[in-house]
């Protein structure tokens, strides 16, 4: 009869028994106490968000038009992570703290590159966290109170500028811009600006009115703008450095054709920093080599030069 298999009459090498041991060691050391427990994490959860603009005469921000993507979220100092709406985020801690969510955009329209907003002010509010417990946060987002608005295109308010005219270089018989109120604003009962081209029309551009100083330096400087459009649209600018001819245009990027409202925030900070001091800078949108095939269509919104 084949003895079961025991090992019996084996001689165990020393290197197996002291696997063995090392084994042993480490379960025996893997035990846990009663009082060992995981750490309940408290809650916040941000299901929404408002941005509120003043829309007083005296003190007039445009309209609330937004694409703020992400939410930077803090407690008390420090960070949370970065994360889109709805969020139920965990927080390592108890007691008082100071939530801070700041607006994140997708800057110069490169999704890979998102930015919390620095023209916003960031949103504070106190919560007395608990392990389990779930706080309900809803952040209120405002321009800060030192942001200024050199220009705001906005056919909603008398008082606003209308901003942009068209470049007569550019221009055929017929090319015109209006402000339109109908079925296809970007929020109901707003007026837009839209660009009456001809079909006909090779190129095309608006520019604005006036031509603005801008503080240079590293100072925050941005385009806010809605659009919709059917043909590749280039942004840029033209520049007038003191004692120096006037620049040809100067391309900053390209705005893909969309056929619902898109908003941008386009980052000219670098651009107006490298220029010598008291530049002055008018900014167009355009096309270019159009081959008259398609009926341009164009239209702008709540186009706002924000900076300090």
């Amino acid at each position: 009869m084949m003895k079961p298999y025991l090992w019996q009459g084996m001689r165990i090498p020393n290197r197996l028994l002291a696997v063995g041991f090392t084994i042993a060691s480490l379960l025996s050391a893997c035990e846990f106490s009663d009082t060992d427990k995981a750490e309940i994490p408290a809650y916040i959860y941000i299901p929404s968000f408002t941005f509120n603009t003043d829309t007083t005469l005296a003190n007039y921000e445009g309209q609330n038009s937004n694409r703020f993507t992400d939410m930077w979220i803090t407690s008390s100092g420090n960070s949370l992570g970065t994360i889109g709406l709805p969020v139920l985020i965990p927080v390592p801690q108890s007691g008082t703290a100071q939530i801070g969510v700041d607006a994140g955009i997708i800057k110069s329209g490169q999704d890979n590159v998102r930015i919390a907003y620095p023209m916003v002010a960031t949103y504070y509010t106190t919560v007395q966290l608990a392990p389990d417990k779930i706080d309900t946060i809803r952040p209120v987002f405002r321009y800060l109170d030192n942001v200024t608005f050199p220009l705001i295109t906005d056919y909603d308010k008398i008082s606003t500028s209308r901003g942009f005219t068209l470049n007569q270089t550019y221009a055929s018989p017929g090319d015109s811009l209006a402000g339109v109120n109908d079925n296809q604003s970007w929020a109901p009962n707003n007026w837009y600006l839209k660009c009456i081209v001809s079909p006909q029309s090779t190129a095309f551009q608006m520019y604005t009115s006036e031509e603005y100083s801008l503080p240079g330096q590293g100072a925050p400087v941005y385009i806010e703008v809605d659009y919709r459009t059917n043909m590749l649209l280039q942004f840029g600018y033209y520049y007038q450095e003191p004692n120096q001819p006037a620049s040809l245009a100067t391309p900053v990027m390209e705005l893909y054709p969309t056929d619902t409202w898109k908003k941008i925030y386009i980052n000219l900070t670098d651009e107006i920093s490298i220029r010598r001091a008291n530049t002055k800078f008018k900014f167009y949108f355009g096309f270019f080599n159009n081959t008259g095939t398609v009926q341009p269509e164009l239209s702008f919104d709540n186009i706002k030069l924000v900076t300090f």
